[in-house]
């Protein structure tokens, strides 16, 4: 099975309950504060996320007076994603590491929540920086919400996410330093049985990704904090917010 075929079936799996689960379990809490700030980004342009799901951060966004596209692999997540926003969310099915949107432009690019991470190589990722940087207008912005891999545990780890009345969340995960990379399960534990969610992320420090970005995109670093409320990025800090710009407007 392709790294596509597994994240279109990752994504119909857990669509149905992403939205529902509790507290850290499900998407964090962000999205109020992501919204404003890619709506004073996007300034009055339209704006495209990639790898839109159920519309977390899309559909408040588009509620914002944005004119929102979004791109996922999976049909039940574009089928939540029309649900929710009412249509005010324009969903492309397509995957989002080769962008085919024809010669519509954008004035921002997101990618939230190491959306980029899910693409399993340094190729893939540049490739899809390349993407969004053909989907941009000449002074149009991307913006990428990614982990801090040193926020990640050492090697193997087992956590507790959450602890309901009725059943349990565990993340079970391995972490390679070496590869970049972290392969986990997310185990929902309840009377009637177990579910088991298997993501595997390759992470890149930022360093990389700005020179990724930079040699390769034609993009340079505009700002970069630790979340959407501009907090300072610091070596702790557990994301970094970073926009990018095309470099001379090229």
């Amino acid at each position: 099975m392709s790294d596509h075929d597994f994240a279109k079936l990752y994504g119909d799996k857990i669509a149905d309950v992403y939205d529902v689960w509790p507290g850290d379990a499900g998407p964090p809490p962000d999205a109020d504060r992501a919204a404003p700030f890619l709506a004073a980004l996007a300034n009055g342009r339209p704006a495209l996320e990639l790898g839109v799901g159920t519309g977390r951060v899309a559909v408040p966004l588009a509620e914002s007076g944005v004119e929102v596209h979004g791109v996922d692999s999976s049909a039940r997540m574009l089928e939540i994603l029309k649900e929710k926003s009412g249509g005010a969310v324009h969903g492309h099915q397509q995957d989002f590491g080769r962008l085919d949107l024809g010669e519509r432009r954008f004035g921002l690019v997101f990618a939230l929540f190491n959306t980029l991470f899910c693409l399993l190589t340094q190729d893939e990722q540049i490739a899809c920086l390349r993407s969004a940087a053909n989907c941009l207008e000449t002074e149009g912005l991307l913006v990428l919400q990614c982990l801090n891999p040193k926020s990640l545990p050492d090697g193997s780890d087992v956590a507790l996410v959450e602890l309901e009345h009725d059943g349990v969340h565990l993340d079970v995960s391995k972490h390679d330093p070496v590869a970049q990379t972290l392969t986990a399960h997310h185990i929902v534990l309840s009377e009637s049985g177990a579910r088991f969610f298997p993501y595997t992320l390759r992470y890149s420090h930022h360093t990389e990704l700005d020179l990724m970005a930079a040699r390769f995109a034609g993009f340079e670093l505009r700002s970069r904090h630790a979340d959407f409320d501009g907090a300072a990025y610091r070596p702790d800090s557990r994301y970094h917010v970073s926009v990018y710009a095309r470099a001379h407007g090229d």
